[in-house]
């Protein structure tokens, strides 16, 4: 989460990455949080409580096989954190979209806040993340502030 010396506000980006070949246990986790990440942003709507994505997102993994926060607690592998959180001038800040602790939080225009699915597996060696900062405009559309690839695998020797 770069921030300039002196001041401004936190942006937050995670991206996993495979050189040259990913393993197909990898390919799948990484596909199943990149379908998570998709069907969660796709149905942002202003004013709707982010529990709801949090649910979405645990619904989506639960039916691909993965544990997750809300069936298990405490959890070490599997989807063990929540979607995200807001962000400004502390990396993280008020609006919260926990399985834990549901506190009536929802997407106002103006909120800039992660998306961060996951899912970890220490035991087989691996995690992935995919984590964008987004932005819920003043007429309620959605934007991303994370305008970088979201591929698995970087090519080499070509």
């Amino acid at each position: 989460f770069p921030r300039e010396a002196g001041g401004g506000y936190y942006h937050d980006m995670t991206r996993t990455f495979a050189i040259g070949y990913a393993p197909p246990e990898l390919q799948q986790a990484y596909n199943d949080v990149l379908g998570a990440f998709t069907m969660v942003t796709a149905a942002f709507e202003a004013g709707t409580p982010t529990k709801t994505y949090q649910d979405m997102v645990c619904t989506y993994f639960e039916e691909r096989g993965h544990d997750t926060i809300r069936r298990t607690y405490p959890i070490e592998e599997g989807y063990i954190h929540s979607l995200g959180h807001g962000l400004g001038l502390e990396i993280h800040e008020d609006l919260s979209f926990s399985s834990l602790v549901d506190r009536g939080d929802t997407i106002e225009p103006g909120a800039v806040f992660t998306v961060e699915p996951g899912l970890y597996y220490p035991s087989r060696g691996f995690g992935v993340r995919i984590e964008d900062t987004y932005y819920c405009t003043s007429d309620g559309r959605f934007e991303s502030l994370t305008p970088f690839p979201k591929e698995l695998v970087i090519p080499v020797g070509q």
